[in-house]
This record gives structure tokens, sequence and C-alpha cells, in this order.
């Protein structure tokens, strides 16, 4: 259960802009929100363990109230956009193999 975040940790963690959510989002949007991450990047996945891993963490951090509310309060604090702006693991994704 994390308290508070610095700024950089607030900023590397992109808990909302992971999942594309808004900072309003109730627990049944953040459960919605990942499961269709999950299957958007089902073969990414397969490919890299590491999208699953930073997934779950945005999952669990953004349904844990003490959690998310410490992480908001972060973003607020340091004027860090949220999952308005779209986002999401794209950069994550596997690069295109070459043909």
């Amino acid at each position: 259960m994390k308290t508070s975040y610095d700024q950089s940790e607030a900023s590397a963690a992109h808990y909302f802009t992971t999942l594309k959510l808004y900072r309003g989002a109730n627990s049944d949007q953040i459960n919605k929100a990942y499961r269709n991450v999950m299957q958007d990047l089902k073969e990414d996945i397969k490919n890299d363990s590491s999208i699953l891993i930073k997934l779950n963490l945005a999952k669990d951090h953004l349904l844990d109230d003490t959690d998310r509310e410490a992480y908001i309060s972060a973003l607020e604090r340091y004027n860090l956009p949220d999952g308005k702006q779209g986002g999401g693991l794209d950069e994550y994704k596997a690069p295109p193999e070459n043909s």
C-alpha cells in the first residue's frame, strides 16, 4: 500500500495512461479497461511478459483506494497528465518484424 509518490515515481507509473482511463474511473471501469487492454495486447503479452506485469501493477494500484488517492494527489501536485490523452501501452508492443 503506497501512501505517497514523488514526482519521478508518479510520472513513471502512468497507471491511468496504461489502462487508458480518466482519473475519475470507478472499480468497474478499471476492471473493464484492464480486460480491454489485455485483449488488445494479448499477442504482445505472449512475447513480452513485462507488459502483463505493468498492466497488473496499474490495475492493482488503481483498485486500491489508498494507492489511487496517493497517485492522483501526486499527479495533481506535479501537474502530470492522466489517461485523458489516450496513451496506453503502445510503446511496449513488440516492434514489427522486418520483411
